[in-house]
């Protein structure tokens, strides 16, 4: 009975101002005083830039952002339709191989290939040693199925070991691919804000870290 007389007693306890305000504050007072210590770090760490050592180690961070440019979400370009529509060339070739739709190991081997005669509806491919030993008739058979079914035509084709007299499709590619890098280099060499980094903080980029954006 004790016990219960004691709980019934502390309950207007709570409704004495005088009695429940001390306690109240009290717990905020601990919170309160941790919150300090948490920012405490953030403002020195905001203070020491004014060194000249953690100024050099801002630009530092700083010129990571210019030296690596990667491609956010590498989306494939849309197949130019309109150039399976050029007339059928040595020149025009590495064009139009890249509206074919020809996947896997056949189209490796089909890349490496140069055009290098058309008489009437006959075509003559040269392709070098190394694909050429995998250049087998079938893969020669689904070579002129596919081509003749984009192309509505009735090309006979023949692909044979020999030199190279015109560009490949897949030189095409490798020659674009420099050029897309290149310009990569240069446009960051050519940045304003690498330039006064470069000045300011003898920042150097890493060029083997620059990438096309559509690489």
């Amino acid at each position: 009975m004790g016990s219960e007389e004691a709980q019934v007693s502390a309950e207007p306890a709570i409704a004495k101002p005088h009695v429940q305000a001390p306690k109240e504050q009290q717990a905020p007072v601990v919170e309160v005083a941790a919150e300090p210590v948490s920012v405490a770090p953030q403002k020195l760490a905001a203070d020491k830039p004014t060194s000249r050592f953690n100024q050099q180690d801002t630009a530092e961070v700083a010129v990571v952002e210019p030296q690596v440019i990667k491609p956010k979400g590498k989306a494939k370009a849309e197949i130019d339709s309109s150039l399976l529509e050029m007339e059928l060339s040595p020149s025009s070739w590495p064009l139009m191989f890249a509206a074919l739709p020809i996947e896997g190991m056949l189209r490796n081997l089909v890349a490496n290939t140069c055009l290098m005669q058309i008489q009437g509806d006959n075509l003559l491919f040269h392709s070098d040693a190394g694909h050429m030993r995998l250049f087998g008739d079938n893969h020669q058979q689904k070579f002129k199925q596919i081509l003749n079914e984009t192309l509505s035509a009735q090309y006979q084709i023949q692909v044979i070991e020999g030199p190279w007299q015109y560009e490949t499709p897949a030189q095409r590619i490798q020659r674009l691919q420099a050029e897309r890098q290149q310009q990569a280099v240069n446009s960051i060499e050519n940045d304003p804000n690498v330039q006064a980094l470069r000045q300011a903080f003898a920042a150097q980029v890493i060029m083997d870290s620059i990438t096309p954006v559509d690489a």
